[in-house]
């Protein structure tokens, strides 16, 4: 239970309610970039390792050097 007196009752509301508005900002905010962070670890993990393909290479050379 609260109680403010009527010169402090509605400012507390709107301080109240504009704290909610800006915590629901932040949390969508945070989200947004959660997900941005997830993608680029995504996009990171799947780039080919430079030395990896140049064994690929290689083994594709000499396989195609063989047949």
């Amino acid at each position: 239970m609260h109680w403010f007196c009527a010169n402090c009752e509605g400012s507390t509301l709107v301080s109240i309610k504009t704290d909610k508005e800006i915590a629901q900002r932040c949390a969508d905010y945070f989200k947004v970039l959660e997900d941005r962070v997830t993608k680029m670890e995504l996009d990171v993990s799947t780039k080919a390792d430079i030395q990896q393909l140049a064994l690929l290479e290689e083994v594709v050379e000499t396989k195609a050097d063989n047949d």
